[in-house]
């Protein structure tokens, strides 16, 4: 995977080229989430989950030497995917976003 340093002051960090870039094909407000590495799932370490707002849809994606390998539905959520969290055993978990309980 490359790197570069962006104009402008960013304390030293550098960024990551990306892996994958969806042209709105996989969804339209894609919310970024965290890669596996917990126990319960052995066989999805390594696999980065994220999903979109809009359809509800969850995705894996798999890389191998910073270059894309693969990418594979996990299926639906219950509602808007707002965000993700991990939990210090590496488990996912997923935020959703429920609308209907707003006051309008």
């Amino acid at each position: 995977m490359e790197t570069f340093q962006p104009a402008g002051n960013h304390n030293g960090g550098c960024i990551d080229n990306s892996v994958f870039a969806d042209p709105h094909g996989l969804g339209f407000s894609i919310t970024g989430g965290y890669v596996y590495h917990g126990k319960q799932s052995p066989s999805f370490d390594g696999v980065y989950v994220f999903g979109d707002f809009n359809t509800r849809l969850l995705w894996g994606l798999k890389q191998k030497d910073g270059k894309l390998e693969s990418i594979f539905s996990l299926g639906a959520a219950p509602n808007g995917i707002a965000s993700f969290g991990v939990d210090q055993q590496g488990e996912i978990y997923l935020v959703t976003y429920k609308g209907d309980d707003l006051p309008r």
